[in-house]
């Protein structure tokens, strides 16, 4: 289209007038301009204007549009620069005098609101919840960490999160006024002193008054938060062991932020942050067999004294102390909750003989192809059994993909190359990803959010999430986490019973996890985990398990979490499904054929075999090297982290003597594999 000079200029002025009203509306943060930005037309105007949206105001074709803003760029009536907008670049335009709004400079992953486990925006996400659909271009969608910012930005911390190792160090910070204490004050008047009052604490990160932070402050196990009111920062007691003291974990918050940009939009306040503003003591914390004493408005040990007037509740793992306490206080004090918690299973520690004989086992990757080949086809049993939730197309095609993932196995075996962790790790997770795709869409019909698995399965600061269980960031990940758990922690307390540790060794195909959990475990419960997909499913579809049965709260940097907690019938749902997976009939591998047998027994017969092939392994005694001078065998040289020290040829000698225990060790041992005793057809299962 010809554009003739005179209606050039009247185009232009046009144009520019355009241009400048939508960069006011960009840059203003005044409140009036915001809501007439938003209400204006029902359209969602974030950004200066866009060559797009400048040729649709003048109804122009793109092009044309394109080379009138060149023209106006070259008189110096405009500025144009590229930003980055999802996975390409548009052009936006100001007003020559006008400076860019600061926040384009910024990408999602330098705002507080970018949730980077959902990879959505907890702002324009609360917002939606609330009906107001803000920025319909990012909302519900998956945004990337590289797209420029939007006027809602609030820049990200550089450092969220300090630990203060002792009260005395927090105090030290952020008391507005000299400290009272000295050490014999402190040893008299540890906690609750009745003699001097509390101190006012300011919030080490806005300078705000703390009037609920004080001496009288302990934990509740797991929940004790308390926040600024002004940023909501975050502020929680722990006590450490080892020190045998109380110090505090801090994170920066900037809810004041949000909560201003929020009541922008809505004229409302958001939801508030998680705390617990509670005062009370967790009492298993401390040896309490002759040193706790209740006396009538007071309670003390060798080193806390408290008036029971200021405490709201009390924490004990002892039954009788627990029935002994409410007894003692329901009169004068019924006010105090008395909260009883199960002692936390502690696995047994491992021996250095069976630290080694594992390391061992990972270093030379004998029996990483048994394990790799177990899971994956645990994956595809376990996936054959959603046919009657999911589209039998759909399930067919992932069956396949992770039959070829099998083949690829099989492939590498023949070719006697050695399967690495991070091998083993890119097979398992591509037949992972076909499984979790199948059960995504089940459970978002159902109305539970299910994000990507890996990186929203797990709170990332576990000291300041709330007193729960199987926290996530999302809805969907939370009921998953709960089947897992339940079930590893039946493959925990069976390891206890039959003395061999669930924790501490090194994993075959697993490392040690960022959480500190060791990988031999996770090899180990990794099938029985599949086994309770189909289940957990079927509970959803069926409604045994809503939504609308869990807990959600928001915490740091208000992102929304999801929980569960014992007695909620969720929960109850969850331990049932447990039970009965446990007594669910198997084809089990023993002796060299397959003969059927429940999930239980299996468990049971997989960890005695574990630990007599530690065993083994160990007292393979013929085979042995010399480091510095000095012989060790294979279990030592691993266990004394010596292995990096070897020569090619004495690592292939241990490798040799490992694989030959190995083999022999197959006449009684292998992996734990999910096969139901109703699968339907039977897979050539070839390892050899």
């Amino acid at each position: 289209m010809e554009v003739q000079s005179e209606d050039k200029n009247q185009l232009e002025n046009i144009i520019l007038t355009y241009i400048t009203k939508r960069a006011i509306l960009a840059s203003s943060t005044k409140e009036e301009d915001n809501k007439h930005f938003f209400y204006q037309n029902g359209s969602n105007i974030l950004f200066p204007a866009t060559t797009f949206d400048i040729a649709n105001f003048v109804d122009l074709p793109v092009s044309t549009a394109s080379d009138l803003l060149k023209r106006m760029r070259r008189s110096k009536k405009i500025r144009t620069r590229l930003f980055q907008w999802f996975s390409r670049k548009i052009k936006l335009h100001i007003p020559y005098e006008m400076t860019w709004p600061e926040y384009l400079f910024y990408t999602c992953k330098d705002c507080e609101n970018w949730n980077r486990f959902t990879r959505e925006c907890t702002f324009l996400q609360e917002l939606y919840s609330k009906g107001f659909q803000l920025d319909i271009l990012r909302v519900k969608k998956k945004i990337t960490p590289k797209l420029t910012a939007c006027k809602w930005l609030i820049k990200r911390n550089s450092r969220a999160l300090h630990t203060f190792p002792t009260l005395q160090d927090f105090a030290e910070k952020v008391a507005d006024i000299s400290l009272w204490w000295n050490e014999e004050e402190r040893d008299s008047h540890y906690l609750f002193s009745p003699i001097i009052p509390f101190q006012t604490y300011r919030c080490c990160f806005c300078n705000k008054p703390l009037p609920k932070f004080g001496w009288g402050c302990l934990p509740l196990v797991g929940s004790s938060i308390m926040t600024c009111d002004y940023c909501s920062s975050f502020f929680k007691l722990f006590y450490d062991k080892k020190s045998e003291a109380y110090g505090v974990i801090a994170s920066e918050e900037k809810f004041h932020e949000y909560k201003r940009n929020y009541k922008i939009i809505t004229g409302d306040d958001p939801e508030p942050n998680y705390f617990y503003e509670k005062y009370g003591l967790s009492l298993y914390d401390f040896d309490l067999d002759e040193e706790l004493i209740i006396d009538i408005d007071t309670l003390s040990t060798a080193n806390i004294f408290g008036f029971l007037c200021q405490v709201e509740f009390l924490v004990v793992r002892d039954k009788d102390l627990y029935y002994d306490l409410n007894e003692q206080l329901k009169g004068k004090h019924p006010h105090i909750d008395i909260l009883l918690v199960d002692e936390p299973l502690v696995s047994v520690q491992p021996t250095k003989h069976q630290i080694g004989a594992a390391g061992a086992l990972r270093h030379t990757s004998v029996a990483s192809y048994d394990y790799a080949f177990r899971l994956l086809w645990s994956r595809r049993y376990s996936l054959d059994e959603l046919r009657d939730f999911a589209n039998k197309r759909v399930i067919r095609e992932s069956l396949e993909i992770i039959t070829k993932q099998i083949l690829i196995l099989q492939r590498k075996l023949r070719s006697k190359e050695q399967l690495t962790s991070v091998e083993w790790n890119r097979l398992d997770a591509k037949a992972a990803k076909e499984m979790w795709q199948i059960i995504k869409p089940i459970m978002e019909e159902h109305k539970f959010e299910m994000p990507n698995r890996f990186r929203s399965r797990h709170l990332e600061e576990v000291h300041l999430k709330p007193y729960g269980l199987y926290t996530s960031y999302s809805s969907g990940n939370t009921i998953v986490n709960g089947a897992f758990k339940k079930i590893s922690d039946k493959y925990n307390e069976k390891c206890s019973e039959l003395d061999f540790p669930w924790d501490g060794l090194e994993g075959i195909c697993h490392k040690k996890t960022t959480g500190g959990v060791y990988g031999f475990s996770l090899d180990n419960q990794e099938c029985f985990k599949t086994a309770t997909i189909a289940t957990t499913i079927e509970s959803i579809v069926d409604e045994r398990i809503t939504p609308d049965m869990l807990l959600s709260t928001r915490l740091r940097k208000h992102m929304p979490i999801y929980f569960l907690k014992a007695n909620l019938p969720a929960y109850e749902e969850l331990t049932r499904n447990c039970d009965s997976i446990l007594k669910k009939r198997i084809l089990h591998e023993n002796n060299g054929s397959e003969q059927e047998t429940t999930i239980e027994k299996a468990m049971e017969h997989l960890i005695k075999n574990l630990k007599k092939l530690l065993n083994d392994v160990t007292w393979k005694d013929e085979v042995t090297v010399t480091v510095n001078g000095t012989k060790y065998c294979a279990w030592a040289v691993v266990a004394n982290n010596m292995w990096k020290e070897l020569s090619h040829k004495q690592k292939q000698r241990i490798i040799n003597a490992t694989r030959e225990t190995y083999e022999q060790a197959k006449s009684y041992f292998q992996p734990f594999m999910y096969k139901p005793a109703n699968s339907g057809g039977d897979f050539d299962l070839t390892f050899n």
